[in-house]
């Protein structure tokens, strides 16, 4: 089932796409473009609203410090050189927290 398709067509919903078929640049899964188009959802949510994002592809658990651990979405630049400092991976510990701190009445991340 094409998820996408589905909200649009049947729940009306307004779907931002970013996959590695797409022709322009700025809708590839990047990490940078992850987190640029996810910054912009956040930032026009509000009251009233729900928020779907999906991460769909390979992933991985890491070890960040001594005390702590995250699940990491793995983009399509994303690369494990450094575990201690996966900035080009993103980290769905952060991605949680600032769904549950945005406006929308409804959120929800599915992986």
């Amino acid at each position: 089932v094409d998820l996408a398709a589905l909200l649009k067509e049947r729940g009306g919903y307004q779907v931002t796409l970013l996959t590695q078929g797409a022709g322009k640049l700025d809708v590839k899964p990047t990490a940078a473009n992850i987190r640029r188009h996810f910054e912009a959802l956040l930032q026009k949510v509000g009251p009233g609203d729900h928020v779907l994002v999906a991460f769909s592809g390979h992933g991985v658990h890491l070890r960040t410090s001594k005390e702590g651990e995250d699940s990491f979405f793995c983009p399509m630049d994303g690369k494990l050189a450094d575990p201690k400092n996966p900035e080009n991976l993103i980290a769905l510990g952060q991605v949680d927290r600032a769904l549950s701190e945005c406006k929308a009445d409804v959120k929800e991340l599915l992986v």
